[in-house]
């Protein structure tokens, strides 16, 4: 196909893809803060290929400039590079200190491929030598990049694996299950970028490569919050399904807490009398789970990250049948609400307490490294989000 209609249906896709990316409505709700943002940083990246692509076309270099228009595409590739690994860093909520970890490095990386550029644009004689440095570094920087955001998908998957079905409904959905997927083939894209700087007939496949890839990571991108919808649909109706189950599984794990003596009284003279003591009994059980846990609460063992039921538990000196028993027969809620509700309750110290700190450290301060969990426990709470909830303190 010829190279100059390749370029053309390569800035025509990226231009229709950034204006999708930055028009379609996004729901105005805490929980899509970090998605939109990511949107946007990833359509404005499309945008920025999409317009020095189209320059090139319409002033194409001669003579002296050509060694300039490389300078310029190796330094636009870095930062559109740069911006779509950052964009994938605020889709699953990492936090700020790694987001600015990728802004430093792909600031300064940009700044020294400049540098270069200015260098083999005066000295002639290193010119050869400057584009192999430049081509290495974009892809040292773009490999450095690629598994960073591998680590933290990495460290979210087995962060969800560790929760209970109940605490997972808060954490990222698994609507991002795709995301591994597109990270490495927009990686592929970069490296057969950068080598298209050596050997040109690999342009031509990086445009038909980048086009297609980046196409299906804006539908991605895009279906993000329809599948988020029904994700969340699912779950509801699991969720009502487990709850006409509950009340039989209880009954059944209650009476082979009884003991003996109350079992045989039950099967045997099923009298009133006996039901009241049987009921006795129970009780009896249930209390002395109690203080074990308000002492546990006492110590704000609460705040302890990715904590399950059974560790709480093993903690607390019982088993988890019986705690999730006495959540939902004296407390009538279960373990992972009662959990996020002690948390949201004293992340409100740490919201209006003098010296504030960020919404995120408040957050990780009782017991979610992810600013996206703690901002839809929040939500679930109190009605709002952390940051409405302190303007009106």
């Amino acid at each position: 196909m010829n190279p100059n209609l390749l370029n053309i249906i390569h800035i025509t896709v990226f231009f229709l893809l950034s204006l999708t990316l930055f028009w379609i409505i996004i729901p105005s709700k805490q929980e899509f803060i970090e998605y939109k943002k990511a949107r946007r940083i990833l359509g404005f990246a499309l945008m920025l290929v999409a317009l020095s692509t189209a320059l090139r076309e319409l002033f194409p270099a001669h003579g002296l400039r050509r060694f300039l228009e490389l300078v310029s595409i190796v330094i636009f590739a870095h930062i559109f590079t740069s911006l779509n690994f950052i964009s994938f860093l605020y889709l699953i909520s990492t936090s700020r200190p790694l987001r600015k970890v990728y802004k430093k490095t792909a600031l300064i990386s940009g700044i020294l491929l400049l540098c270069l550029g200015i260098a083999g644009y005066i000295f002639v004689e290193i010119r050869s030598v400057v584009k192999v440095v430049m081509g290495m570094i974009f892809m040292v920087v773009a490999l450095y990049e690629f598994t960073g955001c591998i680590r933290e998908y990495d460290k979210l998957s087995l962060q969800r694996d560790r929760m209970t079905e109940e605490e997972k409904e808060a954490s990222c959905p698994t609507c991002l299950t795709w995301m591994p997927s597109m990270l490495w083939a927009t990686t592929i894209c970069a490296i057969v970028m950068a080598s298209s700087f050596f050997y040109k007939p690999l342009g031509s496949i990086h445009l038909v490569l980048s086009t297609l890839i980046y196409t299906i990571l804006t539908i991605k991108l895009l279906n993000f919050i329809p599948n988020h919808i029904i994700e969340t649909r699912n779950k509801i109706s699991k969720i009502e399904e487990l709850e006409g189950v509950a009340s039989v599984s209880m009954m059944e794990t209650t009476v082979h807490a009884l003991d003996n003596t109350a079992v045989q009284a039950i099967q045997t003279e099923k009298t009133e009398d006996t039901d009241i003591d049987a009921d006795q009994e129970i009780n009896k059980g249930y209390m002395k789970i109690k203080p074990l846990v308000d002492k546990w609460v006492e110590n704000e063992e609460f705040m302890q990250a990715d904590i399950t039921i059974k560790e709480a538990a093993s903690q607390m000196g019982t088993n988890s049948n019986y705690l999730s028993l006495y959540m939902n027969k004296y407390l009538n809620t279960s373990f992972s609400t009662w959990l996020n509700t002690l948390r949201i309750e004293k992340s409100k110290y740490y919201l209006t307490k003098p010296g504030k700190l960020s919404i995120e450290e408040c957050g990780i301060k009782v017991g979610y490294p992810n600013i996206y969990n703690y901002s839809r426990w929040f939500k679930i709470v109190t009605g709002m989000s952390p940051s409405e909830w302190r303007k009106i303190q």
